[in-house]
């Protein structure tokens, strides 16, 4: 018998334990029908936070965490079955004795512990931390995004087609907190009649629409695309949902490919008021504030659009902090799941995403935004899709407050109006377009404060006032006491009001005797698209500017953060560095530019006309979608998307 271990049939008893413990693979065992913990290793201590402990029930030791999450019954399975189940590339989240929160992906097998009798007595469970794998993928994804769609367009793709008739996306409310989020079938060739649509009206109220059209592929689509636009037009016409109904159902029998179309249609007041009308469609979920107040409305009794059925119209009410859901049924005919099951699983998965009880690290803030992405994530994460799924939440909410901050005329006056005006702006979550076009307005608009204002005369404070007006529009005043003195628009300057008026949808600038109000309007809305799955990224500091340079015969520039008066002296000296040492292309990457205000394009102006007159060539890159892509095309300077190493 060796001296260090006891040997067993497999071997040295010793030398299994000790591989056990040191396994890279997170591993742990249970016993008996509560599956009480009986060994785990290193891994599985770190990753937990060391809160597992011997002999404890292992759903015990994360009930918070595990619940909605998929894993008591990936646990439990095997125990009841025997067989084993593997879960791939789940995100998880785990809470830490500390507070903080570890997000991970893992590839997972339960497999059954089986006992002397070779039936079941606990489980044997496996994972693999695949969250580096994941994350590669996902930034390759990414940068190969825009080469997908392109070639999914020259194809002709029905995808593509049906991503083009779809809503992309919904507009931000003082009152009502709303999303909308679908995924499209797994089959390329599957994708269907799927829409949504949220309309704002004049009175403050907003329509809500969910739609399916039977059958799949290039005619569904195109079917979806017609009824969408027949019921819009209804819908800005004032039409109430009962009337709406009536008339898309009139169209449809002149549509063959549209009949037998389900449809929701729901109106919500700002005063809670909800009417809403099904034509064979799943009912609306309501999400109450309190659980037991959670419930499906009643449906209407309609059949489908062009089935000779009669619509009528329900009545409920909506509370403040309430939500209410409309889906496709996609989300309930999920693989290998009973409509019942799936039932009672989207209100509790819905419920708990609203009051942010599963996976809240790095959740959205909105509830609306956390029902529709988690609601897919979690409910199809086990059982996959095989048909469109579309979910659209509207919560009711106090109306948002205005923003009203008076700052004095000094040179940190442009990014403390910033910083204001973005905690502002994060409480209503727009889409980040529309809070880059509204913040890159403001720093103009400060920028002529701060400059020109006050010539010659003691400088006051300004103020500066914002709200969001019940049909989606950001309403923006900078008011100060002086009298503008604007520089004559000239190659090198003047451009910073000419910028205002191309990124926002309204400005007046109004020179009073006692001053001077420059007003904005600008309609705020949220993205509503694809679901994609959320990576953890740290967000970066927006008024946190720096220059990355590289020297050499070809120098490379990379700038960061915002490019405006304040940190134009700081690139300038870089770019003049660089346009020394060159020996014929400098090159300016802005790929992570915030902001590029009017004196940064002057410098970039300036930058390409003293490259010229040396006989060298400044490149510039700006990414498709990022803020400097947007203002070099306002103002017509030539920009690559990529670099040529890229």
């Amino acid at each position: 018998m060796p001296d260090d271990g006891e040997l067993h049939i497999f071997g040295e008893v010793d030398a299994a334990a000790e591989a056990f413990e040191h396994s890279p693979f997170i591993s742990l065992v249970t016993d008996g029908p509560e599956l009480r913990t009986v060994a785990f290793n290193a891994a599985a201590r770190a990753i937990t936070g060391n809160r597992l402990v011997h002999d404890v029930p292992i759903l015990e030791a994360f009930p918070r965490e595990l619940m909605g999450q998929g894993w008591p019954e990936a646990h439990l399975i095997p125990t009841l079955t025997g067989e084993t189940v593997t879960r791939d590339e789940h995100r998880i989240q785990l809470h830490q004795p500390d507070g903080s929160v570890v997000e991970a992906y893992v590839d997972t097998y339960f497999t059954p512990r089986l006992g002397p009798d070779g039936h079941p007595r606990g489980t044997i469970v496996v994972t693999r931390d695949v969250t580096d794998r994941v994350l590669k993928r996902a930034a390759l994804e990414r940068e190969l995004d825009e080469l997908r769609e392109r070639y999914a367009a020259a194809r002709g793709s029905v995808r593509a087609m049906q991503r083009a008739l779809l809503a992309d996306s919904v507009p931000v409310l003082p009152s009502f907190d709303v999303a909308a989020r679908y995924v499209l079938a797994s089959d390329e060739q599957a994708a269907g009649g799927d829409w949504f649509d949220a309309v704002t009206r004049a009175d403050g109220s907003v329509v809500l629409v969910v739609g399916d059209v039977v059958g799949h592929g290039q005619t569904a689509a195109v079917a979806m695309g017609q009824l969408r636009s027949v019921l819009l037009s209804q819908l800005r016409a004032g039409s109430g949902v009962g009337e709406a109904m009536r008339f898309l159902d009139g169209f449809a029998v002149t549509v063959p490919a549209a009949r037998r179309t389900t449809v929701c249609i729901v109106c919500v007041e700002e005063s809670g008021e909800v009417r809403y009308c099904t034509a064979g469609h799943p009912p609306p979920l309501v999400l109450g504030v309190d659980e037991a107040d959670t419930r499906y409305l009643a449906p209407t009794g309609a059949g489908p659009l062009a089935t000779g059925a009669e619509f009528h119209t329900g009545r409920a009410r909506l509370k403040v902090g309430e939500a209410i859901v409309l889906y496709s049924d996609g989300i309930l005919e999920r693989p290998g799941t009973t409509p019942a099951a799936a039932t009672l699983e989207l209100r509790t998965t819905a419920s708990n995403a609203q009051h942010n009880l599963i996976m809240p690290a790095g959740a959205p803030r909105s509830a609306a935004e956390r029902i529709c992405t988690l609601t897919i994530e979690l409910l199809t994460r086990i059982s996959g899709y095989s048909d469109d799924i579309t979910i659209l939440a509207l919560q009711r909410r106090p109306a948002a407050a205005g923003l009203d901050v008076r700052l004095d005329v000094t040179p940190d006056a442009v990014p403390r109006a910033r910083a204001a005006l973005r905690d502002w702006l994060l409480e209503l979550e727009p889409g980040a377009h529309d809070v880059d076009a509204l913040v890159h307005a403001t720093t103009e608009l400060v920028a002529n404060v701060v400059d020109h204002a006050y010539l010659g005369a003691q400088p006051q404070p300004f103020r500066i006032r914002a709200r969001l007006e019940r049909d989606g529009t950001v309403v923006l005043d900078v008011i100060d006491g002086g009298s503008w003195k604007l520089p004559v628009v000239t190659a090198q300057r003047g451009r910073g009001l000419a910028l205002v008026r191309a990124l926002v949808d309204q400005v007046e600038i109004a020179r009073l005797p006692h001053g001077t109000t420059a007003s904005i309007r600008h309609a705020v809305r949220r993205r509503a698209g694809l679901l994609e799955r959320p990576a953890p990224h740290a967000e970066p500091d927006p008024e946190l500017f720096d220059v990355w340079a590289q020297d050499g015969p070809q120098p490379a520039l990379t700038l960061i953060g915002p490019l405006d008066a304040a940190n134009v002296a700081d690139a300038a000296a870089h770019l003049d560095l660089a346009l020394t040492e060159a020996a014929a292309v400098v090159t300016v990457d802005l790929s992570r530019v915030t902001l590029l205000a009017s004196a940064g394009v002057d410098l970039l102006f300036r930058a390409t006309e003293q490259a010229r007159v040396l006989g060298l060539q400044v490149d510039l890159i700006a990414p498709n979608g990022s803020p400097a892509q947007h203002v070099l095309t306002l103002v017509g300077l030539p920009y690559q998307t990529a670099s040529a190493a890229g």
